[in-house]
């Protein structure tokens, strides 16, 4: 008797999670909609992602903060901060365009432009 209640229970389980299962679009579809749906996703026009690296462990390990802007169509920005200087590597976007670095670490502290081929690395 106790297995029948025992596999009664597990199949009845099974098919109440069959009936609450959800597939991948209607779990995108309700995020979406959580997030004030598709309309507010596409005004979007820049995005700003932030961090924390640490370079090292143990007793001798360096932080390092950054930061990476992009705005539509193709404008791009990042920055790294270690010890107090900030590298800098920004795109414009658009065709021929360059772009321009500033690069503390290797002595240079003034904004340099960068041809549009150097920043099609960026």
């Amino acid at each position: 008797m106790r297995k029948l209640i025992g596999i009664v229970g597990v199949l009845g389980l099974t098919v109440s999670l069959q009936a609450q299962a959800v597939t991948a679009s209607e779990l995108v579809a309700k995020n979406l909609e959580a997030r004030g749906g598709a309309a507010k996703l596409a005004a979007l026009k820049t995005l700003r992602v932030t961090g924390k690296v640490i370079f090292g462990g143990g007793g001798g390990s360096l932080e390092a903060q950054w930061a990476k802007v992009q705005k539509a169509p193709l404008g791009m920005r990042t920055e790294i901060t270690i010890q107090g200087l900030t590298a800098v590597q920004a795109f414009a976007g658009g065709a021929g365009q360059g772009g321009w670095t500033v690069s503390p670490f290797q002595g240079r502290s003034e904004a340099e432009h960068s041809s549009a081929d150097e920043a099609k690395n960026f």
